[in-house]
């Protein structure tokens, strides 16, 4: 379309200036006149054309955008069909004998635990009272509750490591003495592309980015979330939480008490009540009255057992 302006334009110059000073005026007015009825007339015919390259290019984005929409519906439907016709029940089945193997050698049989009962009136009273990291046991309602490792691990009947053998700590003190591999880590855990989510000095890595873990650190990340580190954020994972998945998916020992009971005592800074069911059966045992106007919330039903911290 420019190209055409500058095209009649410049013929229009030329013209101009072919004229002699003996050419009458009235004649160089109308060769003009004509000049500019046929420029309007080429542009009018330009600017329509332009109009339907625009039209049509419209039509054509639309019915691509429409075939995306289409194809996308279309996977959806065959997603569900594969999801019914494909054997995820069988593939299933062998995961959950091979998390029971790991299980078993981490001492983490208190995962597999039923949701108990629970008095909340009295789990609001045990956080309030446990007011010191490094007290041993909380006074409720004229009772004693023994808040030591070796207590809890027998509410969790979980027995209670010794920091030697601990690869968590280890792993602790790598991190605190700068000689902790998070390359090792990362190979155990997350996909090869995987990048961490550094400090605020961009030093040292703080976390990852749930959607790099693999299939198999993703399922112990919501584990430990509900078991052992109180949490309802999913979408970047702290590092003492990467560890500890690190630590269990290469079948090393950890002190679950003592991971257990700084999660007890980081409760006053998170604004959450971890452990209701744990709590209120440490009670129970320690023969804490229950009040008539105790609040007990019903069991959860299934739907809300995933999403309830034990």
């Amino acid at each position: 379309m420019v190209a055409s302006m500058v095209e009649a334009v410049n013929h229009l110059t030329s013209h101009l200036g072919s004229c002699t000073l003996s050419t009458r005026i009235v004649e160089c007015g109308e060769t003009i006149k004509e000049l500019s009825e046929g420029i309007i007339l080429k542009l009018q015919g330009e600017e329509e054309k332009l109009k339907q390259e625009i039209q049509q290019e419209e039509k054509i984005e639309i019915s691509e955008q429409k075939e995306v929409v289409d194809r996308c519906l279309g996977y959806v439907e065959l997603i569900k069909d594969v999801k019914k016709e494909s054997e995820v029940e069988k593939v299933n089945g062998e995961l959950k004998e091979n998390d029971q193997e790991v299980v078993s050698i981490t001492r983490l049989d208190f995962v597999d635990r039923d949701l108990g009962r629970v008095n909340t009136s009295c789990v609001r009273e045990f956080y309030c009272n446990f007011f010191r990291a490094n007290i041993d046991s909380v006074q409720l309602r004229g009772r004693e509750i023994m808040i030591t490792e070796d207590a809890i691990g027998d509410a969790l009947l979980c027995h209670h490591r010794p920091n030697e053998t601990c690869a968590y700590r280890q792993a602790e003190v790598a991190i605190l003495s700068m000689t902790f591999d998070y390359e090792a880590l990362k190979r155990v855990i997350a996909t090869p592309d995987a990048p961490w989510v550094m400090d605020s000095n961009n030093k040292k890595p703080k976390g990852m980015r749930f959607a790099y873990l693999t299939r198999e650190a993703k399922t112990w990340q919501h584990i430990f979330a509900h078991y052992v580190f109180p949490t309802t954020h999913f979408s970047e994972i702290p590092m003492d939480i990467l560890v500890l998945i690190g630590c269990v998916m290469e079948g090393k020992e950890v002190n679950f008490p003592r991971l257990v009971r700084h999660s007890m005592w980081r409760a006053h800074i998170c604004g959450l009540l971890p452990f209701p069911t744990l709590v209120t059966s440490m009670i129970e045992l320690a023969g804490v009255p229950w009040k008539d106007d105790d609040v007990t919330p019903p069991p959860p039903d299934n739907d809300d057992k995933e999403t309830t911290i034990p």
